[in-house]
């Protein structure tokens, strides 16, 4: 009762508390040094196979997709496709420099500025 320790309150007695030794210790850190260099010591391996892996499926799904457009179904659509894509690009670029090359020579004003911005230069 009163002056009594009951089982309820913690003890605080010092004198019973354990306290880590320098060997304890350091088997304790050994421990976890060994773990994280064997940890470390893997991780090259194992992340040179996922990219192999990866490597792999890319190398898989590549030739399905080439495999796929060169059918002779899908010919008509990429023929399509090139020709949609090449006029604009390597004829229409050619022909703005040459227009923006001619204002230029005509003396139109702002001519320099959209030759700039279509040369690039």
């Amino acid at each position: 009762m009163i002056g009594q320790r009951s089982s309820l309150t913690p003890t605080k007695d010092f004198a019973q508390m354990a306290v880590p030794t320098a060997a304890a210790a350091n088997g304790a850190s050994r421990r976890n040094q060994s773990d994280a260099s064997k940890r470390s010591f893997a991780f090259p391996f194992v992340l040179a196979g996922l990219v192999g892996l990866y490597l792999v499926y890319a190398v898989l799904e590549r030739h399905e997709k080439i495999s796929g457009a060169i059918k002779p179904s899908n010919m008509a659509i990429n023929l399509r496709n090139i020709a949609v894509i090449l006029v604009p690009v390597v004829l229409g670029l050619n022909v703005l420099k040459i227009l923006g090359a001619k204002l230029v020579a005509w003396g139109i004003p702002g001519s320099r500025y959209f030759l700039q911005i279509v040369a690039g230069a």
